[in-house]
């Protein structure tokens, strides 16, 4: 596979972007296009073998996924987990890309800004979002991925912004901005400190 376990691992939460949704509906009715559909038939395989080879090594995984439609039809065509927990902490409600108009994000567009540039910028100025204290979104995810429990596999299904604001800053940019159906690996040590992070891009996601 093309991952490496820390020898220090205790623990892994494999944290994958949902699939391709539709835009033009609120957030809670959200489902997936058919290209969104295709992209998940197309990274199941791989996804599959990165199971099998975490498995062998944390166990069996538990599965959770945010609120919306499109984040459930992503884990149950990606897993077909028997069973699965709904977790708030794995979207956000507010939208960079719909700051000021969306003329904020646009600029920053132009201006050649990676997202994970543009989202380091909207989470130090408040004032982009009124005054908004934004960044307690952040902490939920976060929150998620180094809290106690006996699980020492999980697999979620979460969204972007999400996961880049939760890790930002704690792990490598280069592994931050997913694409969709794209996965990132978050490791943790036995003190439940995250040591790692790896993100995990399949061909067919590269489209």
């Amino acid at each position: 596979m093309d991952f490496s376990i820390p020898s220090n691992a205790h623990s892994v939460t494999l944290l994958v972007r949902r699939s391709k949704a539709h835009n033009d509906v609120p957030a809670e009715s959200r489902s997936l296009t058919d290209a969104g559909i295709s992209l998940c038939e197309d990274v199941q395989p791989y996804l599959e073998d990165v199971v099998g080879s975490l498995g062998a090594r944390f166990g069996v995984p538990h599965y959770y996924c945010g609120p919306s439609p499109a984040m459930l039809i992503t884990c149950f065509i990606l897993f077909e987990p028997k069973q699965m927990t709904v977790h708030p902490h794995l979207t956000v409600t507010a939208s960079v890309k719909h700051l000021q108009g969306g003329r904020w994000f646009a600029e920053m567009l132009a201006a050649k800004q990676s997202r994970v540039q543009i989202m380091r910028t909207a989470l130090k100025d408040i004032t982009l979002w009124g005054g908004e204290p934004f960044g307690q979104e952040s902490g939920r995810l976060y929150q998620f991925l180094t809290e106690e429990g006996n699980e020492s596999f999980r697999i979620a299904v979460a969204d972007e912004p999400a996961i880049t604001m939760a890790l930002l800053d704690k792990v490598d940019d280069t592994q931050l901005g997913l694409a969709p159906c794209v996965g990132l690996l978050v490791f943790r040590d036995q003190g439940g400190i995250i040591i790692g992070a790896q993100k995990l891009v399949p061909s067919s996601a590269q489209r």
